[in-house]
């Protein structure tokens, strides 16, 4: 056979053909023999007797062809003239070695054999069978089989394809929301989803229910059952009919109860159009059908007239509530317009309104809060609170649901309320104190003139705009933000509204946001009240302020406290004063007997040390007394200049001490022994702050100050001569910097200092009328700048 529809089809039996090549694969060397020519040439299959050829080993290595036939030529392209006396591997180079191998095996064991496979050389598939015929010699036949195995692998890769398919179908089917079921013929199920088994409850691709019998389901709109020739998927394999959406209440195979569904199916046709199948569509509508459910009673038991219109204003329902409130049935409602539940003008502008709404999307009408007057079946006005909804209904048709409330006990109410909140507003205005009213949790419901001045500058007096917000939590962000009496303001004000106390009093200080930052005290008194007069809990919260009252009463501890250390002062200052006498004599004496430059120069600088220590002694004197010593003109460039040895002297060698005094520094007013006492107490404080050495800068500068100076905000503006005096010691903490300019406050160890150094530094500035500034980092340094007023 020279192709595929010439040699004999796979579907044969393999001993039938075995049998038969047998037999032709015994004939053909006899026919050789004998000279049967023409049998020899008219064979279909190929025919070709060889003998082994062997390597030095002696084992077969190849074969030689020594006869074939004219059926070989034309099943292997090789011309026989081209292949006898030649081995096969001269013929076919490169041929598969399990060709070889299994001809050897025949030959040497006389076995015959029967082999299918592929020579790449020839580009052909082959089937033979080979039997012995002599020592080391071999007869075979064969048949081309390209065609065959081309044919099965097509088949092959179409089935995998298939099954492919198949996966990829079933992956889709697996991630649908609605169950699928696909069908043969005759009803069998073929492919269902999970949500197919999910909605019947335990159904897989395995059921083959041909006759529907035992799928159970309601018509929902009458109740009756679904008869097995009434199944969508069964009219669409019987009549080729396509349904979609078919309401069906299906009975679940679990006994889980009822499943309401839309169903829907379609035949499957071959090329011929012949139905060979169906596929249906389940979507379960549970949740749909629950909803509308909730929808219905929510819409029966509201309280809120609920009613829905079309495009035309045609009412097409109405609930209880609308009944109730425009005394009509809602049967007396549903198809007339909406005009009928409304009061002039608004009736008659009514169809305008939804022209140009359609027309053009403007809204007059659409959305909430509107308050619109409407008409009862017997003519009465009612003030009506009105939101309306659009949305699309089936076939996408616009459709408005209004929601109407009853206000006009509401709108009596408001009236009524607005007086009394006019005449309370009244009288908390009237008021000097910072008003708020809370209600029962905590939210600011009203606050008065007072308040409202002083709301942006005080953290717990919050601004008008928290009206309505929770006061407490006001207080918990004043709090946050650094205010330290929000918490316990607002952990007060919880425990008082839950009727924990019956009054709370607090006084707390405030520095204010204000130019200057001034700082203020208040009394915070809240009282447990009825704000909204229904009985409900609330407060009643008030801000008074204090702070000349707590001035006044500081005065008056500062005096008494002066007062004790004036008298202790006093008598110190005259016994130290008495000593101070005997020294400088003494001093006086020996400067006057020294005997040489160096010895006069120390006696010197010593009394003039005394001297100093003199009018230290004076100021403690008018300290005490409330004196006030007369100030001076004087240049300060002078003074620092003037003091610059005995300053080195009291810092001592580890402290670099550096001067910056120009020229030109403006004259002020000053005691001139104050300011070299509060020089030489900044220096050695300085240099107390430097155990390890450091460097002291003394600079003197003019200045002139503006408006609201961000650095010095309690001086008016001016020319100001600035003194500082900054070192790079260990700084101050906020506690030291708050009490540093107290009278005997210090940090140094007890019996190595008074206090009153620095207390002595801030009452100067305040007789000269200037200011001292102290800017502190701990462990950068220390700057204290004294401002003095230009003299004139």
């Amino acid at each position: 056979m020279t192709d595929e529809n010439e040699c004999p089809g796979k579907q044969l039996a393999a001993a039938e053909r075995g049998e038969r090549l047998d037999a032709k694969a015994e004939a053909a060397p006899q026919a050789s023999e004998d000279r049967w020519p023409m049998t020899f040439e008219l064979m279909h299959e190929g025919f070709a007797h060889c003998e082994l050829v062997s390597g030095p080993d002696g084992r077969a290595t190849d074969f030689r062809f020594i006869e074939v036939n004219p059926a070989f030529e034309r099943l292997s392209g090789i011309r026989s003239a081209e292949a006898l006396g030649r081995t096969v591997r001269d013929v076919i180079p490169g041929i598969e070695e399990k060709w070889i191998e299994t001809y050897a095996r025949v030959a040497e064991s006389g076995e015959p054999a029967h082999i299918e496979g592929p020579i790449a050389a020839l580009g052909r598939w082959y089937e033979a069978h080979a039997y012995r015929t002599g020592p080391r010699r071999f007869a075979t036949l064969f048949i081309d089989i390209t065609a065959r195995h081309v044919a099965e692998e097509a088949q092959r890769s179409a089935a995998a394809e298939a099954r492919a398919e198949r996966r990829r179908l079933q992956a889709v089917l697996a991630s649908l929301p609605v169950g699928v079921a696909v069908t043969d013929a005759e009803g069998r199920l073929l492919e269902a989803n999970a949500e197919l088994a999910r909605i019947w409850g335990g159904l897989t691709s395995s059921d083959a229910i041909p006759d529907y019998a035992a799928w159970c389901a309601r018509w929902p709109a009458t109740g009756k059952p679904v008869l097995p020739e009434e199944w969508a998927v069964v009219r669409a394999l019987r009549k080729g009919e396509t349904t979609i959406g078919e309401a069906v209440d299906i009975e679940r195979f679990d006994g889980g109860g009822i499943r309401p569904t839309l169903t829907s199916a379609a035949p499957i046709r071959d090329a011929a159009g012949a139905i060979m199948g169906a596929v249906a569509v389940l979507l379960d509508v549970s949740a749909q059908r629950e909803a509308e459910s909730r929808y219905s009673a929510v819409v029966d038991t509201a309280a809120d007239a609920i009613v829905v219109s079309d495009e035309q204003g045609t009412i097409l329902s109405a609930n209880r509530a609308a009944e109730r409130i425009f005394g009509r049935q809602a049967g007396e409602m549903i198809g007339c317009n909406v005009r009928i539940l409304m009061s002039e003008p608004d009736s008659a502008r009514h169809d305008g309104y939804m022209a140009q709404y359609l027309g053009t999307g403007e809204r007059r009408m659409i959305g909430a809060g509107r308050e619109v007057e409407g008409l009862r079946a017997d003519g009465t006005r009612i003030a009506l609170d009105l939101s309306i909804a659009e949305w699309r209904g089936s076939g996408q048709r616009r459709q408005f649901t209004a929601i109407l409330r009853d206000v006009s006990d509401r709108r009596a109410r408001e009236r009524e309320l607005r007086r009394m909140a006019a005449q309370q507003a009244a009288i908390l205005d009237a008021l000097p104190a910072h008003v708020a009213l809370l209600d029962s949790e905590g939210r600011i419901l009203a606050v008065n003139e007072a308040w409202r001045r002083f709301g942006d500058r005080n953290g717990l007096i919050c601004p008008e705009s928290c009206i309505g917000r929770s006061y407490i939590e006001a207080c918990d962000a004043a709090a946050a933000a650094g205010e330290p009496e929000g918490a316990a303001v607002a952990a007060a004000l919880r425990e008082l509204l839950a009727g924990q106390h019956g009054r709370v009093e607090r006084d707390y200080g405030y520095t204010c946001d204000a130019p200057g930052g001034e700082e203020r005290w208040f009394r915070l008194v809240a009282a447990p009240a009825s704000v909204n007069g229904d009985g409900a809990g609330g407060a009643v919260v008030m801000h008074l302020d204090i702070t000349e009252a707590r001035r006044n009463e500081e005065a008056l501890r500062h005096a008494e406290r002066m007062e004790a250390i004036g008298e202790l002062t006093s008598g110190l200052s005259h016994d130290f004063a008495n000593v101070l006498q005997a020294m400088m004599s003494g001093l006086r004496m020996l400067e006057r007997g020294a005997s040489d430059r160096a010895q006069q120069r120390i006696a010197a600088e010593t009394a003039e040390a005394g001297s100093r220590a003199r009018a230290l002694v004076r100021q403690l004197l008018a300290l005490a007394r409330r004196e006030s010593p007369q100030p001076e003109r004087i240049v300060p460039a002078d003074v620092v200049i003037g003091m610059q040895d005995l300053l080195r002297r009291s810092v001592g060698p580890p402290v670099k001490m550096l001067l910056e005094v120009p020229d030109d520094t403006w004259p002020i007013l000053v005691e001139a022994g104050g300011l070299e006492t509060a020089l030489l107490n900044l220096a050695i404080n300085a240099r107390d702050a430097m155990s390890s050495g450091g460097r002291l800068v003394i600079g003197i500068r003019n200045v002139s100050l503006c408006e609201g100076d961000a650095l010095r905000p309690n001086l008016p503006p001016g020319d100001y001569v600035s003194i500082t005096v900054r070192d790079t010691g260990a700084g101050m903490p906020d506690e030291t910097r708050a009490r540093v300019f107290d009278p005997f406050f210090t940090t140094k160890p007890r019996g190595e200092g008074t206090g009153l150094g620095l207390a002595m530094v801030s009452r100067l500035m305040r007789r000269s009328g200037g200011h001292v500034r102290l800017d502190s980092t701990p462990g950068e340094g220390t700057e204290f700048e004294l401002l003095f007023p230009r003299a004139a």
